[in-house]
């Protein structure tokens, strides 16, 4: 996927394991990045888990050359029209999304695709794999498939779901840029 140059490679580091005391990934904030950077040495953008930042933390990020952070989240009820913006250092850009999954079927927003795409200004939607993977439509749906230990696949075969958004995103997506 490296070599595709309409494809940028970012990382998703989990503090949330340091924070509790477990260093499995490192046991500070840059043995953290350091681990995540080994696995994606080209990354040019972060997501944290749980959206987990600080002054402390994007200054290491700008030390580790990331470029773009996408931990802030505004949702699109709060009605504010979003842009990218930069963070002190003057080389770490802020792109803040409007839309997740897990948000999404927690307070139950509409599936009418159209609804986001015309939102004005800038549109980051943030999808976890296993969402898509379960086309959740109610967050139990995922808290039953976690608790399950052989993780096997919840037949819910309800519509709509994440993953059902997610293709009508995409098809929308490519009919617009082929306008």
């Amino acid at each position: 996927m490296e070599e595709n140059s309409l494809i940028e490679l970012g990382i998703h580091p989990n503090f949330n394991f340091l924070l509790n005391g477990d260093f499995r990934y490192g046991k500070d904030v840059k043995e953290v990045i350091s681990y995540y950077k080994k696995i994606v040495p080209n990354a040019l953008s972060v997501r944290s888990h749980s959206l987990t930042e600080s002054s402390l933390i994007l200054n290491i990020f700008h030390n580790f050359n990331l470029i773009y952070d996408l931990n802030t989240f505004i949702p699109f009820s709060s009605g504010i029209t979003l842009k990218p913006f930069d963070y002190f250092t003057g080389s770490l850009i802020k792109v803040p999304h409007f839309w997740e999954d897990d948000v999404h079927v927690l307070l139950n927003w509409p599936y009418d695709v159209e609804k986001y795409i015309n939102y004005p200004g800038l549109k980051v939607f943030d999808f976890h794999p296993v969402h898509i993977y379960l086309n959740t439509s109610n967050i139990n749906e995922y808290y039953e498939y976690k608790s399950n230990k052989k993780r096997k696949k919840i037949k819910h075969g309800r519509e709509p779901g994440i993953r059902d958004f997610f293709l009508n995103l995409v098809e929308k997506i490519l009919y617009l840029n082929e306008k």
